[in-house]
């Protein structure tokens, strides 16, 4: 059967951590979100339910519920941890031990200078240089050898300086002496002859000395232009530029090849460090696991304390009569509850079995379509009878649990147990489970009791079950140790075996 938890009025992060606890559960549980505003009338019809165990609220719900609706099933959420405790204490749920996360190492990331890129700088400057060593050369040449190099030069040249003597071009060319005129044939130049500078700026200059004017012009055209390819001269990079970038180029490839050295050294480190932080984790996980149970066996030898405490201020009333077909069954150990629940569900004879624990695990091993109340038997409204039900997986057992319903502890040390137990004198085998004997009030009720039935403790599988129940049993005078015949007596307490 199926339990359920409700939950409303939290937040996300809340309803998140209760259904993860849920998925958790060694029980059958099932959640169901009432929503962000939970009204009283869906909460009443909710809790016409029997297999609702707790109702989770923040405590502004909590108190305008409690306050209409008395029952105590309605759980008030003050923290994560009030969830967290309620259901390792209700549904046996162990809280996560959170790892810490392993934080990864930064790599060195070290950006290579491509080789491709420097080639192809050092041929730019060698090409400019070449460039230059050609203007070089041409400022060498004289004024003589441009102009005899005006013929075999040539392209055409659009050149206008504005001159009235420089808007024609004439084919030929008469040269007058003061004894008379000589006419001389002078080849032909074509439009299309210019001048042509040795650099990537090419200058073209048309053929004109058709006087001294025009040659003046053209010498001057023929300057401002060398004066043109002088600045771009000066712009270009030179050599010793050139060889101090080769240099710098080298330094940084000294540096690259470093920087890689220096990467693989830090990733051997890293690598290493990353191997000792593994062994110490482990190291960490073992004393982590050896503190826990240490832990556990001081809490538990604090409550067997609290126990001896309790007793000597016991208010139970001790029964009178003797009851031969009751017998108290109680776990020596948390551990030894689940394994008791297996041992009553495999008794073969017909027996009534009343399961008076909050921590109860009943309905993971003995099916039933219904539940009630005992607490209704127990204050004496109704017979007992009334609050047995029958199993549909064992049809040799009935029983009587409180299951999802939350039992005030107190009602168990304030009966009059002679009552009880008399109420039960008709049955063939009784078997009544109070809890495990390190609960509230377990050791008063089992004194209270022990002189007129048959106590029985219980003991699970693990070697350290019988070390913690040893603790327990200096505390109780007439009982008997049941356990498996498989286990092994450790430290000779074991009187049956089933």
């Amino acid at each position: 059967m199926n339990l359920k938890v409700l939950y409303g009025g939290l937040s996300k992060e809340t309803n998140k951590l209760i259904e993860d606890l849920i998925e958790k559960s060694p029980k059958h549980l099932v959640g169901s979100n009432l929503g962000k505003k939970v009204t009283r009338v869906a909460l009443r019809r909710a809790l016409k339910d029997s297999t609702v165990s707790i109702v989770l609220l923040n405590e502004d719900d909590y108190t305008q519920m409690k306050t209409s609706l008395s029952d105590d099933r309605l759980v008030c959420v003050i923290s994560d941890d009030t969830i967290i405790n309620l259901f390792e204490s209700k549904y046996g749920v162990s809280e996560p031990i959170e790892e810490q996360q392993d934080e990864e190492e930064d790599d060195i990331v070290i950006e290579d200078i491509a080789e491709d890129e420097i080639v192809d700088e050092e041929e730019a400057v060698e090409e400019r240089i070449d460039e230059e060593s050609e203007v070089e050369d041409s400022k060498d040449m004289s004024w003589e050898e441009i102009m005899a190099n005006f013929e075999r030069l040539g392209k055409d040249y659009n050149y206008d300086d504005g001159e009235d003597d420089l808007e024609d071009v004439y084919n030929e060319i008469d040269i007058k002496e003061d004894e008379g005129v000589v006419e001389e044939e002078v080849e032909e130049v074509t439009d299309s002859a210019m001048l042509e500078l040795p650099t990537e700026h090419k200058v073209a200059v048309p053929i004109e000395v058709s006087n001294d004017n025009a040659l003046k012009t053209l010498i001057n055209n023929l300057k401002a232009q060398i004066e043109e390819q002088q600045e771009f001269i000066d712009e270009s990079v030179s050599k010793e530029d050139y060889q101090i970038l080769k240099q710098k180029n080298q330094e940084l490839e000294e540096q690259v090849k470093q920087a890689v050295s220096e990467k693989e050294e830090v990733t051997g480190k890293v690598s290493q460090l990353n191997v000792e932080k593994e062994s110490l984790e482990s190291q960490l996980t073992e004393v982590k696991g050896k503190f826990a149970e240490l832990l556990k066996m001081f809490e538990s030898q604090q409550k067997t304390l609290e126990e001896v405490k309790a007793v000597k201020t016991s208010k139970v009333v001790p029964i009178k009569r003797r009851y031969p077909n009751v017998e108290f069954i109680v776990p020596l150990s948390s551990n030894s509850v689940i394994k008791m629940y297996e041992y009553v569900a495999s008794i073969k004879d017909d027996i009534l079995f009343i399961d008076l624990t909050n921590n109860s695990y009943i309905d993971n091993y003995i099916k039933t379509d219904s539940i009630v109340k005992p607490t209704k038997w127990l204050t004496g409204e109704y017979p007992y009878k009334k609050v047995v039900v029958n199993s549909i997986s064992h049809k040799n057992i009935r029983f009587i649990s409180q299951v999802v319903h939350e039992m005030d502890r107190g009602i168990l040390t304030k009966l009059d147990w002679d009552k009880v137990l008399g109420d039960l004198v008709t049955e063939n085998r009784v078997i009544i489970n109070i809890g495990s004997i390190y609960d509230n009030s377990v050791v008063e009720i089992l004194k209270a009791v022990e002189d007129g039935v048959t106590v029985k403790c219980f003991l699970g599988e693990l070697k350290r079950d019988q070390r913690i129940g040893t603790l327990a049993l200096p505390n109780l005078s007439k009982y008997k140790v049941l356990a498996s015949k498989t286990i092994k007596d450790n430290f000779n307490i074991i009187t049956e075996r089933y």
